[in-house]
């Protein structure tokens, strides 16, 4: 983590920050993302197709979709 919050923060006049937390990993980042002025967080996903995502949910989905900042879904 540290490694890619140097590289952030070398291409941008922002600093980068990171959190780890524990339990559902949407309410988390949602939780964190209400108590910070974050301008973007990064989604991995794992690209279980529709009907995986489905009957799984989606945490990027669920993160794009109540974030009020920017989220960017990497594959």
């Amino acid at each position: 983590m540290q490694n890619a919050k140097a590289e952030v923060e070398a291409c941008s006049q922002k600093p980068a920050s990171t959190t780890i937390g524990a339990g559902d990993p949407a309410s988390e980042v949602l939780t964190v993302l209400k108590n910070t002025s974050a301008d973007l967080v990064v989604c991995g996903r794992r690209g279980l197709g529709n009907v995986s995502a489905l009957v799984l949910g989606s945490t990027s989905a669920k993160i794009a979709h109540d974030a009020d900042c920017a989220v960017l879904t990497v594959k």
